[in-house]
């Protein structure tokens, strides 16, 4: 039986005072019911001095939809992720000392991230009064391992995560030049004497790279270089015959050369050498040598989500480091969504006054606690940028050449955005009624009965209003005087479109009208229509519309569109799992001469768990992404891009047999791949670093070099490259991402049972594995495993690995 046990730890007055006792609640997971479901065990007892008057609700954020076994207790969905449990009855009170006893009915709970979290009660007074949310303490001990092996499949426990590490070995340790991404064509400088370096690097250029040097210079220095006089000489120089980002090398004994004819192409040269000055201690020796590189792939991106839950600007610039260290050049910065507005938008305030904010009781004021926000929002549920903000994270991308893409998601995806301006309606609408209206998103009168992906039926903008037009030429005017305030131009605004629900509109008087009026005879007709709109006001002012993949598709997802003009858009294909066939539209949409970014759910999701350990946050919708997912997709190649290295026989089957195939002359129309982080999951910035670390040094390396030497040589050519590439991270990446101040996910051990004794190991040889024999949790005082150990009578072996201070979930092993 899985036993899942929460302790909720509630004080018993308002939110930042102490508590004198304590309100706990045992949350056990049991067995499945008859039709499935999880029995979900429930006690409440009081600890403190004070009754909890009824009715009193316990508020909590979480994935899986319960219903309640219980009479007297309503189990409810407020809205998404929130989730409350209602105890109406004024018998329900619970006097000190008191408890109650509640079961629900729920999903089996598989993954960290869908456990219950962030609880807190809201009780009624003795005047019928709402009293402060109570602040709760969550504390959990994690699910049994050894039913999650039992019952899923691809479970990691220790000899499945064994045997993957060994393929993973014995790659030798990599040359100097062998970086990430890896570099197109090194020519060693036969009979040259090598270049010595003592840690000190001069810096010159030509003055039109005087930017680059910049921030060059602060590169190294945060490297553990040291930037002066006297020291190796490092020049950029301005060559004309270079492509825009293409840059050459020239490693001789008196200094180094890096030629260029852009900036941009003079940074990437520059990236080059601090990837090969990385992990490498000084005095060093670079072998005399000529380097010409070039990426293959103009658009190499990051989706970075801050809509679900908030990253402040001092973070989004350390993820613009990052991406400029394995020369990415594009974010795609996901500014808006149901959960979040984050952007401060002139002359409509209420977009962050209510749209940045997660209160409990104020939902006309503020967004629901989603994804655990707590009472307060006072986690990542709350924050927006500034003007100012947004002006200088533009001016710092741009500097190393990263173009932000800022996402405003419409019609679909707007909650946030309908009840600020909702706000805005009601606090205008009895002094100043057309100002009132002037921007609403909302028809009131909408009888429209829909639930979409994350489980809302109030999240869809009322597209035939003229005022939702003008609401989003609004936001894309200000947009577009940002850039201009940064001294840039606003090239391409997302606006979303995706996942638009069935049902949405029919119930509109307004748009039931709008579509007669007009001729449209059905609702893609119409979101089809307002998305026309949009692409003809800003086509004429240079702005490019992009859109997720549906913006490009007839209804059924796959089809491309006849209606927009899908060859002055970008379409952004993410759904390429193979049910239904969605895995052949991003190359249904190429070959009709589309222009697309790939976004892959199955390889580029970072987001997504590494794997099935129960402690491994991130969903599992998609199925789980690791780095050697992103380092294996394959943009020419798709449907071999699923393959893994832990299962040989799926390398012995051509996936693409059967599918539509990709148009040799159509390949321009992939401009590029891009890694996703969505953020349901993330509750601080260490974990959106996990999430993204290593993951996107694979995402680096196909987007730089997207036909890779293994791709179409068999499983023994790929297995080989991976084990180089594990080589180059733990060699050189893991150690420079650490002087860095990164924080980056590191595999779990492989555990086994020979002749009774424990072999433990993992890929990267720099690692350390500290193990247990009596179920206790591993740290990193727990014995140092380093050759084989007596088992004895242990039935559980657990296992860390610790890389750089870093550790990583547990493994354990059953006997």
């Amino acid at each position: 039986m899985q036993k899942l046990i929460i302790m909720l730890a509630v004080g018993a007055f308002a939110i930042g005072a102490q508590a004198a006792g304590q309100v706990t609640l045992d949350w056990k997971v049991g067995d499945a019911d008859p039709n499935g479901n999880r029995l979900n065990h429930l006690r409440l007892v009081n600890n403190t001095t004070d009754t909890i008057r009824a009715p009193w609700t316990l508020y909590f954020g979480s994935y899986p939809i319960y219903t309640s076994r219980t009479p007297g207790y309503d189990a409810v969905q407020v809205s998404g992720t929130h989730h409350s449990i209602v105890a109406a009855d004024l018998s329900a009170a619970i006097p000190p000392g008191g408890e109650t006893d509640i079961d629900l009915a729920g999903w089996y709970v598989h993954q960290k991230s869908f456990f219950p979290e962030n609880p807190y009660i809201v009780a009624t007074s003795a005047k019928g009064l709402h009293e402060t949310p109570i602040r709760v303490r969550l504390d959990y001990t994690e699910a049994d391992h050894r039913e999650m092996a039992s019952k899923i499949a691809d479970y990691p426990d220790g000899e499945r995560v064994y045997a993957r590490n060994e393929l993973l070995k014995a790659a030798g340790m990599p040359g100097v030049y062998d970086i990430i991404p890896g570099i197109k064509s090194v020519s060693l400088t036969r009979g040259a004497r090598p270049l010595k370096m003592d840690g000190v690097v001069t810096l010159e250029g030509d003055k039109s790279f005087a930017g680059e040097l910049k921030v060059f210079a602060e590169m190294l220095r945060r490297q553990g270089v040291d930037v002066g006089k006297g020291g190796t000489r490092v020049t950029l120089v301005r060559k004309e015959s270079y492509a825009p980002e293409a840059y050459g090398m020239t490693i001789a004994k008196d200094g180094i050369r890096i030629m260029a004819s852009s900036p941009a192409g003079a940074q990437n040269g520059a990236m080059t050498l601090l990837a090969v000055l990385a992990g490498h201690r000084f005095p060093l020796e670079l072998p005399a040598a000529q380097i010409d590189d070039a990426p293959s792939l103009g658009y190499r991106g990051v989706h970075f989500d801050v809509a679900r839950n908030f990253t402040g600007k001092d973070n989004v610039l350390r993820i613009l480091d990052l991406m400029s260290l394995y020369k990415l050049n594009k974010l795609h910065f996901h500014l808006v969504d149901d959960e979040g507005w984050r952007l401060a938008i002139d002359g409509l305030e209420e977009l962050t006054e209510v749209g940045s904010r997660r209160l409990q009781n104020d939902y006309e004021i503020a967004q629901y606690p989603y994804y655990g926000s707590g009472a307060d929002g006072n986690t990542t549920g709350n924050g927006y940028y500034t003007r100012q903000d947004f002006i200088d994270i533009l001016k710092y991308a741009a500097d190393r050449h990263i173009e932000v893409i800022p996402e405003i998601d419409m019609p679909g995806h707007s909650r946030a955005a309908i009840n600020a301006m909702n706000y805005r309606y009601n606090r205008y609408k009895d002094t100043d009624p057309e100002r009132a209206s002037e921007y609403l998103l909302c028809d009131f009168n909408d009888a429209s009965d829909y639930r979409g992906a994350q489980e809302y039926n109030d999240n869809v903008m009322c597209i035939a209003l003229p005022s939702a037009l003008k609401f989003s030429k609004k936001v894309i005017d200000e947009l577009a005087g940002m850039y201009s305030e940064a001294g840039l131009r606003l090239g391409t605004v997302h606006v979303g479109g995706d996942e638009v629900p069935d049902g949405a509109w029919l119930g509109s008087p307004q748009c039931q009208t709008y579509m007669k009026e007009h001729g449209l005879k059905d609702t893609r007709a119409l979101r089809d229509d307002f998305l026309r709109k949009i692409y003809d006001y800003v086509s004429p002012k240079g702005i490019r519309i992009a859109g997720w993949q549906e913006i490009l598709t007839e209804a059924d997802g796959k089809t491309p569109s006849k209606t927009l003009p899908g060859h002055d858009m970008l379409s952004y294909m993410w759904n390429t799992q193979t049910y239904n066939d969605m895995d052949q539209t991003s190359y249904a949409l190429i070959n009709a001469g589309f222009p697309v970014v790939l976004c892959n759910v199955n390889n580029l999701y970072m987001d997504l768990a590494y794997n099935r350990n129960v402690m491994e946050p991130g969903l599992t919708w998609g199925g789980t992404v690791d780095e050697y997912s992103t380092f294996g997709v394959l943009p020419y190649d798709l449907y071999n891009s699923l393959r893994r290295i832990e299962n040989p026989s799926d390398w012995d089957k051509d996936h693409s047999e059967g599918k539509i195939a990709l148009d040799p002359s159509a390949r321009h129309n992939i401009r590029g791949i891009q890694g996703q982080l969505w953020a349901e999951c993330y509750r601080n910035f260490d974990m959106v670093q996990e999430r993204m670390l290593p993951k996107a040094l694979g995402l680096a390396e196909r987007a730089w070099n997207p036909e890779p030497a293994w791709a179409g040589k068999g499983y023994d050519a790929y297995r080989k490259a991976a084990a180089q590439y594990t080589a180059r991270t733990g060699a050189n990446e893991f150690s420079r991402l650490a002087r860095l101040g990164y924080n980056y996910h590191v595999g779990a051990p492989g555990l086994k049972v020979e002749n009774g004794c424990l072999l433990a190991n993992t890929p990267y040889p720099e690692a350390e594995i500290h193990y247990t024999l009596d179920g206790s949790q591993p740290t990193e005082a727990s014995p140092l495993w380093t050759v084989p150990v007596d088992m004895g009578n242990a039935t559980t072996v657990r296992a860390i690995t610790v890389l750089n201070g870093r550790k990583s979930y547990i493994t354990e092993l059953f006997r």
